[in-house]
């Protein structure tokens, strides 16, 4: 059933008669400008998906308020209903078959004992979902819950050879459905089944793997699951996650073999952080760019990339035999030109070893009911026919990969797919390629259907990890071995039958090369199979390779080269093949990587990519990475480059190959045109407090970079202060197309001063030495503060002070100055004298100096204003007269304005309340005084205890001007709604040592007052001194907020709600604005007997400006009592009994309803 979530708290919902809906009821603090939202109890599912449902605008003029989950919006009456709750159970079933080939389209069974009987189907949904409903009916059956009706999924084959196949994870019914729950779904992780309570919202990770012919698999929170292939997307892989890991943090590895996948690439390395990337039931897409080992492309959706479906094929040998031939054709029953026979699985038909020439040895443990079995040492060996031709022929087996990651041959019998079985020789009619002699032992010559009777040799190379699998299925005989040795044992004339081996437990060693070979029979007709599946990467011998050969230092030079055999074929690799010849071969390359994302390049002969020279034949190529950083040719990173034979697109090799990252660029000093200056022969300037450009530009390799944007840190170790176009004080600046400019002032008179100019991304540092600036010819500015005088935040007066007096020739044209987010502030000629003080000083004071309030940076960095003093200078002194020199004097604005704080917000809790504070800048955190950092005012019951409110300080943020005021509500003193706060004058400082104001500005708590009611309990009823017949049946008094119930029940002699509600407090946030006859207090009050008969009732608004408030309830603190006269309706005083009260209040200003208080208590009455 669904919660709701009001504030700080999560409420139980109920059916409601209407189907489909469900209800609960809002008390106390709940009921104050309710905005709600709704959540699934085991899921994260929200409605609405963000943000909240405001009730505030039904509930002022009703009770009730109906929330319909498809719109998420609130409505004044019940909608469409929704299905009614019937009490069956149902569980659903992921497929637990659903990537093997064979099984994921049939149906999957549940069984639990006589429940279900037998079996039973269950209902396919969408996506391999299934679903089986057990009745209310069962529920109530004595096997519910017992061992003996454990819940099972099953899944049979259809074909009469295979039967059922059951998960090996069952559940008891009680704990698939504990109470309270009518829905499961088991979603398979292995061997294994996971329970989840709310309907499934997987999350997929998809990812394009970086191996071309390993599967990869994912890891996160220490457990590596497997990632099937996305159906109809060759090359994508899906991790699909059903719950929500506690970090989104993944790597990948080979499911078979040890390569990784992580932000190193393919290396060791930190998991990939996808938490900013990805919510539950997301869908990603990571590429790795470049390919294959850059860090991932992440989109949400699919990236238009598709791979090349894995696929290859093995080299095989077949050779072609009749009935004509020993222990072939008719061998079954003995029917054959022979008599002889070999009928069924026939076990030990060979030895356990290979032979000398590495075929098949006849055994001598043969059963006598195989008499077929003469000639098996000549069965694998090609025999001449005619001409000198044999009955030897190459043929490509085709591999395909499976969504399991195995790689799969299956030429089997399917009528379904129009393959009659696994009959590679019906197309070997002629012997020879002018196809004039023919083949003699081909069986359509003797007009049958297909050219049955031949046998088959794989034989090919592996390298071991652990986790490899073959598996196989066909007929006739089969013999695998691995090292030489016999694993699959099917000798004999058969149907279709299996056989597997888990190279785990064969004693192999990690990583080492081992012979892998198959010698397949099929000698009776009519019928050929032919299936192997394997996790093993199968090769056959290489024919065409690249060989590394000596070249220059830093040059990697590869030859190509084929194998080209005589007196024996290309697939034969047995000790009898005949001599070899070793050429060089032509190639096609081409080049992938990190410049192209999965698009190849076709190179050309000659010089590519400033590094890449292919010979003039083709079959050669050199790779000289540090000419291609020269060149800036291509990106840093990995590539590859593929050889294909040029006449035989199947043979292909690859050279991998990595451009290192680029050597950093370097940076100059230069002049305004961009010419590189020596700072030891050029003079930054010649006066202090004169701001004076310095330019930077960046090259590479002696080459201006154009695209360089790397940012500069500026520092010195003299008075030399850092400014932009703007005269901001500043510390870095960043390259722009490669060039930065800023201005450098010398705040004092500097004698062989410096500063530095460096980056870590830059390969080295500038420093501009031998720096002398004199004083200059005007007066400069010794220094400036900025106050704030009345504490108020608001930066009202600023100080300048001068090196010497400001009139007659030193009198300055103007003034600019800014402070923070203010606009700059402009004093021109004729106002400027206004403001001179005692001589050498600009002093401008105004409480309305500056329209914003600013005090210092929230960043954590001390903050300086600017400022620029304009003067005309006459130089008398020069011989050819007088000349005017315009001087703009820079300077710093010092800060010396308080910190305030801006706001404070209350949350309430549970069991912990949170105060929110924001201050209008950074605080000095090392030597700050959390205890004391604030003051507070919070007065209760005529008296002001914030003196004894001690919250639990933490900070935010780091840089300290964001704070979290924790109290738990079961301290005896906390603050509440309406309370203020501010910082504590003199006791702690912002980062430019400046103390609070003692005059800084209290700020009013915000946020949600708490409010209870206090319970009533049993109340003595004297008829002698009740209320009388005609009195109010309610009386309405204010009492102290430090009044027990008890007291205010004894004292006023009638029982009734003590709500813990201050009203002045409320006033108060909004202000001295608001006309008191604004606040209205509405409430309705219900009696009942215990048994729900009517008693009586009553309903009444009180104005802020009623006699019980003293005619303002802003000035006059405390909680309401209402007490009822406990008479009925008809005015008789009420029995002895339980009586059930109802109380529904609400709180307006200007008709705005801010705040609801319900509540629902037994009161007890004992009459005397």
């Amino acid at each position: 059933m669904p919660r709701m979530v009001v504030g700080n708290d999560t409420l139980l919902m109920r059916h409601h008669p209407t189907c489909g809906w469900f209800w609960t009821g809002l008390e106390g603090d709940q009921r104050i400008a309710p905005s709600v939202h709704f959540i699934h109890p085991h899921a994260n599912l929200s409605i609405p998906a963000t943000g909240s449902v405001d009730l505030t605008s039904i509930l002022t003029t009703q009770d009730s308020v109906f929330v319909d989950a498809a719109s998420a919006t609130a409505a004044a009456e019940i909608g469409t209903p929704g299905e009614c709750f019937d009490g069956n159970r149902v569980v659903n079933v992921l497929h637990p078959w659903q990537n093997n080939e064979e099984r994921s389209e049939l149906p999957i069974y549940a069984r639990a004992g006589n429940l279900t009987g037998n079996q039973k189907v269950m209902t396919a949904l969408e996506n391999y979902w299934y679903s089986y409903e057990f009745t209310e009916a069962n529920t109530k059956d004595q096997q519910w819950g017992n061992d003996y009706a454990k819940f099972e999924v099953h899944s049979y084959y259809t074909r009469p050879e295979s039967g059922k196949l059951v998960f090996p994870h069952s559940f008891l019914l009680t704990d698939l459905f504990p109470e309270h729950e009518y829905e499961v779904w088991l979603v398979p992780y292995g061997r294994e089944f996971k329970i989840l309570r709310a309907e499934p919202n997987p999350t997929v990770i998809n990812l394009y793997t970086p191996w071309e012919t390993n599967v990869p698999a994912g890891i996160i929170d220490g457990d590596t699951i497997p990632m099937p292939q996305v159906k109809g997307l060759c090359g994508w892989y899906s991790l699909v996650l059903w719950e929500e890991p506690d970090l989104w943090n993944v790597n990948f590895k080979q499911s078979l073999g040890f390569e990784v996948y992580t932000q190193n690439g393919l290396e060791e390395g930190p998991a990939f952080d996808l938490n900013d990337e990805i919510e539950v039931g997301d869908t990603l897409w990571l590429m790795p760019n470049p390919y294959p080992s850059g860090n991932p492309e992440i989109t949400k959706s699919f990236p238009d990339v598709f791979g090349e479906c894995p696929t290859r094929t093995l080299a095989v040998m077949l050779m072609d035999w009749a009935d004509t031939d020993k222990d072939f054709g008719g061998v079954y029953n003995g029917d054959g030109k022979h008599g002889t026979k070999c009928p069924n699985l026939q076990l030990n038909m060979v030895e356990e070893f290979l032979g000398p020439n590495g075929l098949p040895v006849k055994s001598d443990k043969i059963d006598s009911s195989c008499t077929a079995s003469e000639n098996i040492e000549g069965w694998f060996i090609p025999q001449e026919i005619q001409d000198s031709y044999t009955n030897a022929v190459c043929y490509d087996l085709p591999l395909e990969f499976d969504h399991e990651g195995f790689w799969l041959a299956d030429i089997a019998e399917n009528q379904e797919k129009g393959i009659d079985g696994f009959f590679p020789l019906d197309d070997f009619i002629w012997l020879d390629e002018a196809q004039t002699i023919r083949n003699p032992k081909h069986q359509i010559e003797r007009e049958s259907p297909h050219n049955f009777l031949f046998t088959m040799v794989v034989d090919a190379q592996f390298s071991y990890h652990p986790g490899q699998y073959f598996e196989f299925r066909g007929d006739d005989d089969v013999w695998v071995f691995i090292n030489n040795r016999l694993v699959v044992d099917l000798g004999g004339v058969h149907g279709p039958e299996e056989g597997a081996v888990d190279l785990d437990t064969l004693g192999l060693t990690i990583g080492d090369e081992y012979s892998f070979k198959i010698f397949f029979v099929e000698r009776n007709c009519c019928g050929a199979n032919f299936k192997m599946r394997t996790s093993i990467d199968l090769r056959t011998e290489r024919s065409f390779f690249g060989l590394q050969v000596q070249a220059e230092p830093g040059v990697d030079s590869y030859e190509i080269w084929q194998i080209l055999k005589e007196e024996a074929m290309s697939c034969d690799f047995s000790n009898t093949s005949g001599k070899a010849d070793t050429i060089r071969a032509p190639a096609i390359f081409t080049l992938t990587g990190a410049q192209f994302g999965q698009e190849s390049v076709r190179l050309k002969a000659g010089e590519n990519y400033g590094g890449i020279f292919i010979t003039s034949k083709f079959d050669g190529i050199n790779i000289d990475t540090a000419a291609i950083v020269r060149n800036r040719a291509l990106a840093p990173g990995p590539y590859v480059i593929t050889a294909t034979h040029a006449s035989d697109p199947s043979l292909t090799f690859r050279i991998n190959f990595t451009v290192p990252t680029y050597p950093l660029p370097s940076i100059t000093f230069t002049d305004s045109l961009g010419v590189e200056i020596d700072p030891d022969t050029v003079e930054l300037g010649e006066w202090s407090f004169v701001p004076y450009p310095v330019y930077i530009q960046a090259h590479y390799m002696g080459v201006p970079c154009d695209d360089c944007s790397d940012e500069l840190s500026l520092t010195s170790p003299d008075s030399l202060q850092f400014v932009d176009e703007n005269k901001k004080n500043i510390n870095k600046i960043s390259l722009d197309s490669g060039r930065a400019v800023f201005w450098v002032v010398g705040e004092a008179v500097i004698k062989n001063g410096s500063f530095t100019v460096k980056s870590k991304s830059v390969q080295n540092e500038l420093i501009w030495r031998n720096i002398n600036l004199k004083e200059p010819p005007v007066p400069f500015l010794r220094y400036a503060n900025i106050f704030d005088r009345d504490g108020d935040g608001y930066a009202d007066s600023l100080i300048l002070v001068y090196s010497r007096p400001l009139k007659g020739k030193d009198l300055p044209d103007s003034l600019e100055w800014q402070w923070g987010t203010n606009p700059v502030q402009k004093v021109g000629h004729k106002e400027i004298s206004t403001y001179i003080k005692a001589d050498t000083s600009i002093i401008i004071a105004d409480p309305k100096l500056l329209p914003e309030l600013f005090t210092g940076d929230k960043n954590g960095e001390s903050y300086f204003g600017n400022s620029i003093t304009y003067f005309t200078f006459i130089d008398d002194d020069k011989e050819s007269g007088a000349e005017i020199v315009p001087f703009e004097i820079a300077g710093s604005i010092a800060d010396s304005v308080g910190p305030v704080a801006l706001n404070a917000e209350i949350s309430l809790g549970k069991s912990m309340d949170t105060l929110f504070v924001d201050l209008s800048e950074s605080m000095e955190l090392d030597s700050i005084d959390l205890d004391n950092l604030f003051e507070f005012i919070a007065w209760r019951d005529g008296e002001n205890v914030g003196a004894n409110v001690k919250p639990f300080v933490s900070i935010e943020k780091a840089q300290g001007s964001k704070w979290l005021l924790m109290f738990s509500t079961s301290q005896n003193y906390t603050v509440t709604m309406g309370d203020s706060l501010r910082l504590n004058p003199n006791l702690n400082t912002d980062l430019s040592s400046n103390f609070a104001h003692k005059d800084n500005p209290w700020v009013r708590i915000v946020g949600r007052q708490r409010t209870s009611i206090d319970v009533v309990g049993v109340v003595d009823l004297n008829p002698e001194t009740a209320p009388k017949e005609n009195s109010p049946v309610v009386s309405e008094v204010l009492v102290g907020t430090d009044s027990k119930i008890e007291d205010v029940i004894k004292e006023q002699g009638v029982p009734g709600h003590l709500i813990r509600y201050d009203l002045s407090n409320l006033y108060e946030l909004y202000g001295e604005d608001l006309d008191p006859d604004d606040m209205v207090v509405e409430y309705e009050t219900y009696y009942y007997t215990n048994l729900g008969a009517y008693v009586n009732n009553n309903k009444t608004k009180i104005k802020c400006t009623d006699k019980i408030f003293d005619g303002h309830c802003g000035n006059t603190s405390g909680y309401m009592f209402l007490g009822w006269n406990m008479r009925s309706a008809d005015g008789r005083l009420v029995g002895t009994g339980p009586y059930v009260v109802k109380l529904n209040m609400r709180i307006k200003i200007k008709d705005v309803v801010v705040e609801r208080i319900k509540n629902v208590q037994s009161w007890g009455i004992r009459r005397k």
